[in-house]
């Protein structure tokens, strides 16, 4: 079964919302399980767990060797490990953010905890990502 739902932006937080079904919940700690956003004020219980199929990613080219992956606004940076990719953040932040790939670029693990602000980039009508 296929739901339909978007994300929209908050502005009391750095996460945005996951709306579904006219209900709102956010994300806290562990980024596949999502909370009713009356759970503090209503006591709400209701919860939604997502896996990763739905989240779409794109490689930009880098001023360095290898490409970038571009990810719900955020860059990450391959270190290593071919499948691994490390928030573009994390030596100079120590951003923890992390994405995990299988062997056909499929997300298998995503962790969401930026500590920064994404960047601010623009794409060009020739496709190209340039830094603001």
């Amino acid at each position: 079964m296929d739901l339909q739902y978007e994300f929209i932006a908050s502005f009391q937080k750095k996460h945005p919302l996951l709306l579904l079904d006219g209900y709102t919940f956010a994300r806290i700690g562990n980024n596949r399980l999502w909370y009713c956003s009356k759970r503090w004020s209503l006591e709400c219980k209701a919860q939604v767990r997502m896996d990763h199929k739905g989240l779409h990613y794109e490689l930009i080219p880098s001023n360095r060797k290898k490409d970038l992956l571009l990810l719900e606004q955020h860059t990450f940076a391959q270190i290593g490990y071919k499948r691994l990719w490390y928030c573009s953040k994390k030596t100079k932040l120590g951003c923890k953010a992390q994405v995990r790939m299988d062997e056909s670029g499929t997300v298998i693990y995503y962790r969401n905890d930026h500590n920064h602000d994404p960047p601010r980039l623009h794409k060009t009508t020739d496709g190209r990502y340039v830094k603001l």
